[in-house]
């Protein structure tokens, strides 16, 4: 009975560890649309394709807690470092829907 309630435990934390780990990947490429038209744009439009990619192979992943947050601090410190510009009506509904989960 044990056993069975670990194996329990290890499926909802590795469920919780890829959620949190979507959310992110998510994130940055909710801001996609808006990223790709500026000077860096193209140079970026490679990592965007990277992260559809990896999120498509997420669900064959084994993650650990220091994995994720490892990316949560990453996703946090990107957000903070990137400039939106406020004519793309595209980021300015991602950054808010962004700043939203970041509170």
């Amino acid at each position: 009975m044990k056993m069975a309630g670990a194996i329990n435990m290890n499926r909802m934390t590795d469920m919780l560890l890829k959620t949190r780990l979507r959310s992110c990947l998510q994130t940055i490429l909710e801001l996609e649309p808006c990223l790709v038209q500026t000077e860096v744009g193209p140079k970026m439009q490679k990592e965007f394709d990277a992260l559809k990619r990896f999120l498509l192979e997420l669900e064959h992943l084994s993650l650990t807690e220091e994995d994720v947050e490892r990316v949560e601090i990453s996703t946090n410190i990107f957000l903070e470092e990137i400039s939106l510009p406020i004519q793309c009506g595209a980021c300015a509904m991602a950054s808010s829907t962004t700043l939203s989960r970041l509170q």
